[in-house]
């Protein structure tokens, strides 16, 4: 749902106001939180790929618990992306 909401304009000598659309902060803050996790997916693919660069120099003890931890943060954000969007829709209805 959006609101209407009276706002001053830049032009405050003249007083005139106009009407805006306000967006509910839920609705805000879920784009905020989408963009977040889409930023930090991207992270973790670049980690990924200059871990895959450099593994020739890790240990394998190592490479392995980089990759599980890869593993752990993007099964994290794939459950939090379906989290937000089922509570989205939950709230749609």
């Amino acid at each position: 749902m959006k609101k209407k909401v009276l706002r001053e304009t830049s032009n405050t000598k003249k007083n005139k106001f106009q009407t805006s659309m306000i967006r509910p902060k839920d609705v805000l803050s879920s784009k905020i939180l989408h963009h977040n996790l889409k930023v930090l997916g991207i992270s973790i693919k670049l980690l990924s790929q200059i871990i895959v660069d450099y593994s020739v120099y890790m240990k394998d003890c190592v490479k392995k618990e980089v990759k599980e931890t890869i593993n752990y943060l993007n099964l994290a954000i794939r459950k939090m992306r379906i989290s937000m969007f089922t509570h989205r829709n939950a709230k749609d209805n």
